[in-house]
């Protein structure tokens, strides 16, 4: 009669590490998953084993699995009841579920045992549930990435007349509001970095705009040089996770790399673990990955509505940090044993979680970036040491190749309008969060002057080609839901 106590318990906490699985397939490798199952398990013989010493066999396994649901749901479920009926100050909540969950093992044994019963069918029929649907999954995103391939450019590529390609350094500072932006909330101008890098050439944009308000949308409307509603179809059948996945590829099979193979570039693109992934499981087309050090991205959702959230991250935010300094590293490092190459770097700084404070060392501050009064400083403090490794950066990039282009180029501005209730209003989300950092270096006379990113890459191609690319109208669309796809179309005058 104890099997079915082991069962829950244990599938008590497998269950989210499963369900979080099929949410992210495209991106996680089935070893991961088993490795942080392989974790969990050890946790878990751990915890009981400590309860089989202060109470018989039947109350520790309840206990365990009590502790169980505690760990993965109480924090959920708390917030939620938090939220509906008490004040957030309130905070005895906490105590009362956990005594609540404790009080189990004082319940009559035969009602225990017709409850936890009930719990496995639950269980095994929730997880029967996500592997049908992970197969369909699969299914859907093969299909998708077998017809993406397929699909190739029809622009004319002559080139003009004595033109000479560069070398290409696209990096892309996740979360990097413009000048006016940081100004404004976070009573910082950035004026120090803006001004070296117009003393180095650089032309600073102080309107500068995406098309879209996240990243998932913004990056591959920059790199398809059109807008989503002109190549990407929007599926109402399938789920949510599929269509992410979908708009995902163009992150990687797009117009700019298709146009850059044509020309003879070699395409470099710098990879954490959810990128290599993705990539090479799909054949994707860049011929240099590099796989600088591995990401706990997946690690990271999986705890993050835990109470262990604080501590995982302080222990995996050394890895990811790791990773950066890496990716720094190599960017000023390295060098190119061919001719016409594009560097495709998405940075996640100064994006949170903070892995930085100015100086480079981590931040002494709280680690709960969602603290208002502690997120201001961490923000500005890891885009201060930012600049320092992209003055580096810079530097060898011209000494070791004076002709290259270099963009800096933000995805999206700051969510600090976005986090916190007083400051989500339109004009706030606007102002920062279409406000982003971009610097274009160039060294021949190239007119580059556009607003939004959607003409990056066109207006660079046609300094080079015979028969321009199309110039689009700029517009703006802000994200309400990835759950249906739901965008509410702006209207900005970008004159002010």
């Amino acid at each position: 009669m104890l099997l079915p106590y082991y069962l829950c318990s244990y599938l008590a906490g497998i269950l989210p590490i499963c369900f979080l699985g099929v949410q992210n397939i495209s991106e996680v490798k089935n070893k991961k998953i088993l490795c942080v199952i392989f974790g969990y398990s050890l946790i878990y013989l751990i915890l009981s084993l400590i309860f089989i010493c202060f109470f018989d066999v039947k109350q520790a396994l309840i206990l365990t699995f009590s502790s169980v649901l505690f760990m993965f749901y109480g924090k959920i479920i708390i917030n939620k009841i938090k939220k509906t009926y008490l004040p957030t100050k309130i905070r005895l909540i906490n105590v009362a579920f956990l005594l609540g969950l404790v009080g189990i093992i004082f319940t009559p044994y035969f009602i225990l045992d017709k409850l936890v019963w009930g719990i496995l069918a639950l269980e095994i029929l929730t997880i029967l549930v996500l592997a049908s649907e992970a197969v369909k999954y699969n299914k859907g995103i093969a299909q998708f990435y077998n017809k993406a391939t397929k699909k190739d450019i029809n622009i004319d590529l002559t080139l003009k007349e004595g033109v000479e390609l560069p070398n290409i350094y696209f990096f892309i500072p996740d979360s990097y509001s413009g000048a006016s932006a940081l100004k404004h909330f976070y009573d910082d101008g950035n004026e120090v970095f803006i001004n070296w890098l117009k003393k180095e050439g650089f032309k600073v944009y102080d309107e500068a705009h995406p098309n879209y308000s996240h990243t998932n949308y913004s990056l591959p409307s920059t790199l398809q040089m059109n807008y989503l509603v002109n190549f990407y179809k929007y599926d109402e059948k399938a789920s949510e996770q599929m269509n992410l996945a979908q708009l995902a590829t163009f992150q990687y099979d797009n117009m700019t790399l298709k146009i850059l193979k044509k020309l003879g570039y070699t395409t470099h693109h710098i990879v954490n673990d959810y990128d290599k992934h993705y990539m090479d499981d799909r054949g994707y087309s860049f011929d240099h990955k590099v796989d600088l050090a591995k990401s706990y991205s997946f690690e990271h959702a999986l705890v993050h509505d835990t109470y262990f959230r604080k501590i995982i991250r302080r222990i995996l935010r050394l890895s990811t940090r790791k990773y950066m300094l890496n990716v720094f590293d190599w960017l000023e490092n390295n060098t190119f044993e061919t001719k016409k190459n594009f560097v495709y770097c998405h940075l996640m700084c100064p994006h949170h979680p903070f892995h930085f404070d100015e100086k480079g060392d981590l931040p002494k501050e709280d680690y709960d970036y969602d603290n208002p009064e502690v997120y201001p400083k961490m923000y500005m403090d890891q885009i201060k040491y930012l600049n320092i490794r992209f003055m580096r950066i810079i530097k060898s990039i011209k000494k070791k190749d004076p002709n290259a282009i270099i963009i800096i180029q933000a995805d999206h501005g700051g969510p600090k309008s976005l986090f916190f209730p007083e400051l989500y209003t339109a004009d706030n989300i606007w102002f920062e969060r279409y406000s982003i950092m971009r610097a274009i270096y160039a060294p021949k006379e190239y007119d580059l002057d556009f607003v939004s990113s959607v003409n990056l890459f066109p207006t660079i191609f046609n300094n080079w080609l015979e028969k321009p690319i199309r110039i689009k109208d700029d517009h703006y669309w802000f994200v309400t839901s990835n759950k249906g796809f739901k965008m509410i179309k702006l209207e900005f005058n970008t004159d002010k």
